[in-house]
Formats: structure tokens, C-alpha cells, sequence
């Protein structure tokens, strides 16, 4: 209260003298530059400073008052007079931001990159030495290692590397190509293995990651989702077989052939096997791969039933019939055009194939079997029934080419 009343007391007074002092100023200022002398002239502003005065101590009060106010609140320590700004806390990148929170795909390459091995592969074919890159992984410590039939089908050196640059000289120790698994062994001990994970529980839409050595660039990494988890191999016109694929959009480019497909826990669901158009990829499923390890000897997928009288023949080739979406989706990703409107588009032509003995290359289309036009895989396989030969016309780019396949 004695604040209280003595700013009461103080503040009236030193306003009153404010602004007394200021009118004064202002009449003695006016005074002096228009000299003024006569008695009117300081009646006139007398009288002003007569009104000024008389509002002066009640808008004194009133402030005085306010003034009272605020010296009161301001030394409360329980009020805060200004209002609180809540500043924005540090961004720490280091412990808890998006980056660490969400960079799942980079934890399971963290722990699986280690079992990945960068496989090197060469071969003599037609006087002139074949070198290739393949991939697989580590399932058991002493050194095993599984990848795809295909990869070291027939080579003469297997060199094996490791993710610390180790190199070792490898060996096929079991292969069944129907289902294109083959394990390779290294003179190594105590290496880290990757789990096998099922298949089986795959769903359409779930995350994988695909590791390998495309174009020889040892542990590339690429993720995408599982397209269909089932997809048959009579769809793809892989008519040696019957078995089931893992369709995936994760790139498996050359070179990742027989590395894994693994899912967020680290585990391999799948062996990268071959890739029909960008976006389209396939894997051998892991219940498969888990058969194989168990008894290589065993038949793990079925033969194809064949009528008693008439079998057909493998041409080894993967290929699709040539479709209008299916061409502008080869000319978009591929950057150029087919000639060709019909026919069977060769995705890939597999080693030491009738294929390849043939001269038949991947981006070929085959317009017509023994002079007769086709339009699709199915028209295809039939022609090999009952025939040791077929005449294909090839159209490669911009020529036509006519091409012998001494089939097996």
C-alpha cells in the first residue's frame, strides 16, 4: 500500500510539472519568434495554459493509477507479465530424427550386406574366354554358399569375394537345374550366415530388398515390393517346369543373379533369379531354397506332365508374347523401337541353350516358326513338339534375320 500510495503521491505531480513545462516551453518558444509584447497576445496563450492545466491532474490520476497497476503485477513472482514463447527445441540428426527413424531399408543392408559374396565367373566357349558376374550368400559358416544353377553352370573358375575383400577360389558342390539352385563352397570358417526366412508368408505389397553384383558392382542395393507372391513359371512360358515365383519390382539386374531377396527382418525369402522388363523381376521362393539344402538330390519342383506320343523341346529361351503394351513399355524403359508388331519377344537367352548355339539374343522378337507367323509364346512352345529342328524368322532391331535351333 505505501507503493501504492506514494506513486499516487509522486506520479500526478511529476506529470503536472511535465507538462506545465512543456506548455511553457511551447508559449515562450511562440513568444519569441513572433514577438509578441502586447497584453492580448499573453492573455491568449494564458488562457490556453489555463485549459491545459485544468485536464492535466485528472489525466494524471487516471495514469498514476494504471502505473500503480503494473508495478504491482510486475512484482509478483507468480505472474508472469509478458506472455511465455515456447522456443522450438534443437533438431538433433544424431539421435532422434527422421533419418535414423525411418531408414529401415539401410538397417537390414547394414546386418545381411556381410553374408552377400560377389561371385566372378569365366568360361571357354567357341575358342574365346566368357566372363560374367553372378551373386549369392552364406548359409552355413564353414563356407556354403547358395546362388543360382545358371551363374556357375559349367565354369571353369569360380572366384568368390567377401564383403571385406577376400577372395577365394570356389567349387560347385551340388546343382539341380530344374529349379535353378546350385551351392558353392569356399575355403573359409566362422563367416556370418543369413537366416532363411518362409516364403510362404509373404503378402503382395511387403517390402524386399534385393542384394548383388549387377554389372560386376559388388553389394548393390536395390528395394521394392512384393508384386504377386505366387507367380507360375507355365505364365512366364517356362514350360521345363512347374514351380512358383516370388514377382517382385525391385530391379535384379544381370549380375544379381543368386543373390538374396530379403525381407525387413533380415531374412532371405528369395534367389534372385532373372528379370522380364523394368519393374518386373523374379526369385526363387526360400521354402523351395530350404528343400534343396536338405536333400539336393530330391526332385523339388514337378516335371511337366507330356503326352506318351509327342514331347516338346527346350529352346532356353525366357520370353513374352509381343503384346502393344508390352512394346511401348519395352521402347519406353529401353530407349528404342521394334519393328516387329507380332511375334515373341526373348527376354533372355540362358548359357549353352539351343538358343544360344542358334545366335538368338535377348531383345529379339520371332515372327514366324517354319515359315508360319506367331503370335504368342503358346504357338511357340507347340512348334517344338515332335520337331528336332525349327526355322525362326528373327527380327533384330532393323533387320530380319533366318536362324536354325537344333533343339535338345
Amino acid at each position: 500500500m505505501m507503493a501504492f500510495r506514494s506513486s499516487l503521491r509522486i506520479v500526478p505531480l511529476f506529470l503536472k510539472q511535465t507538462r506545465i513545462l512543456s506548455v511553457n516551453s511551447v508559449c515562450s518558444s511562440r513568444f519569441s519568434t513572433h514577438g509578441l509584447e502586447n497584453d492580448g497576445s499573453r492573455n491568449e496563450y494564458s488562457g490556453g495554459r489555463e485549459n491545459t492545466s485544468r485536464w492535466t491532474l485528472p489525466l494524471g490520476m487516471c495514469l498514476s493509477a494504471v502505473g500503480s497497476c503494473l508495478l504491482l503485477k510486475w512484482n509478483d513472482p507468480d505472474h508472469q507479465f509478458f506472455s511465455s514463447v515456447l522456443a522450438a527445441e534443437p533438431y538433433d540428426s544424431g539421435s532422434g530424427g527422421s533419418r535414423n527413424k525411418f531408414n529401415f531399408v539401410a538397417d537390414v543392408v547394414e546386418k545381411v550386406a556381410p553374408t552377400v559374396v560377389s561371385l566372378h565367373t569365366s568360361q571357354i566357349t567357341g575358342g574365346y574366354q566368357e566372363i560374367s558376374a553372378a551373386s549369392g550368400f552364406i548359409v552355413s559358416s564353414d563356407g556354403l554358399i547358395v546362388t543360382n544353377a545358371h551363374a556357375v553352370y559349367n565354369k571353369s573358375v569360380i572366384q568368390a569375394t567377401l564383403l571385406d575383400g577376400r577372395t577365394f577360389e570356389a567349387r560347385v558342390e551340388t546343382m539341380d537345374q530344374m529349379t535353378d539352385l546350385a551351392t558353392i563352397r569356399i575355403p573359409c570358417k566362422n563367416l556370418p550366415v543369413l537366416k532363411l526366412g518362409s516364403s510362404d508368408s509373404l503378402r503382395p505389397g511387403e517390402w524386399v530388398i534385393s542384394i548383388g553384383s549387377p554389372a560386376g558392382l559388388s553389394n548393390s542395393v536395390s528395394c521394392g515390393v512384393v508384386s504377386t507372391v505366387g507367380r507360375k513359371s507355365t505364365e512366364l512360358r517356362l514350360h521345363s517346369q512347374e514351380m512358383e515365383y516370388i514377382q517382385t519390382d525391385a530391379p535384379i539386374n544381370q549380375g544379381n543373379s543368386g543373390g538374396p531377396l530379403v525381407n525387413l527382418d533380415g531374412e532371405a525369402v528369395g534367389v534372385n533369379s532373372m528379370k522380364l522388363l523394368h519393374g518386373i523381376s523374379f526369385a526363387i521362393p526360400s521354402n523351395i531354397v530350404k528343400e534343396f539344402l536338405e536333400d539336393p538330390h530330391k526332385p523339388h519342383v514337378s516335371s511337366p506332365k507330356k503326352p506318351n506320343k509327342s514331347s516338346a523341346r527346350n529352346i532356353g529361351i525366357t520370353c513374352l508374347s509381343l503384346t502393344p503394351y508390352l512394346r511401348s513399355e519395352i521402347e519406353r524403359h529401353h530407349n528404342y523401337s521394334i519393328r516387329a508388331t507380332h511375334g515373341v519377344y526373348i527376354v533372355d537367352v540362358h548359357a549353352l541353350s539351343p538358343a544360344m548355339r542358334a545366335g538368338l539374343k535377348g531383345g529379339d522378337v520371332i515372327i514366324a516358326v517354319n515359315n508360319k507367323p506367331i503370335k504368342s509364346t503358346d504357338q511357340l512352345y507347340e512348334a517344338t513338339i515332335d520337331n528336332t529342328a525349327l526355322f525362326v524368322t528373327v527380327v533384330r532391331g532393323d533387320m530380319k534375320l533366318g536362324l536354325k535351333i537344333e533343339l535338345d
